[in-house]
């Protein structure tokens, strides 16, 4: 068997300013926020594609609020939650965010926002509303 005996033995750099990153191509906003929440941690999560510059503020692993494109709050993160490629980056902070979205629930928050976004869809396309409908 042979060894590398040229290969650089220093310490790997470790970047210690980011908590938890990756590539929205693998990992959605879903599963980042679900992560964030599990965790129960308090910071910043930032999103970079290439249309959008956005971040999602948290308080022990709850949405706070949400900037995107000059939008704050829930306007804000209902852009944020469509963002399907690109990249994030969350980093802790030791205080906590002012409260801009109330809620008790990511995950309700979440779905309602999602099915929102589904229903106002269907309106544009014309489909009907089913829970609007008396059968």
């Amino acid at each position: 068997m042979i060894f590398n005996t040229t290969r650089d033995k220093s310490p790997q750099k470790i970047r210690t300013d980011v908590t938890f990153a990756g590539n929205l191509a693998y990992v959605s906003i879903f599963d980042a926020v679900q992560t964030i929440e599990n965790s129960r941690m308090t910071g910043l999560l930032i999103v970079r594609s290439k249309l959008h510059l956005a971040s999602v503020s948290f308080n022990e692993g709850t949405i706070v609020d949400a900037e995107a494109n000059s939008h704050n709050g829930i306007k804000a993160f209902r852009e944020i939650i469509e963002v399907n490629s690109g990249t994030f980056k969350f980093t802790n902070s030791e205080t906590e965010f002012a409260v801009v979205i109330s809620i008790t629930s990511n995950m309700n928050f979440l779905l309602d926002v999602l099915t929102e976004l589904d229903n106002e869809r269907a309106k544009k396309q014309g489909l009907r509303n089913l829970k609007d409908e008396d059968f």
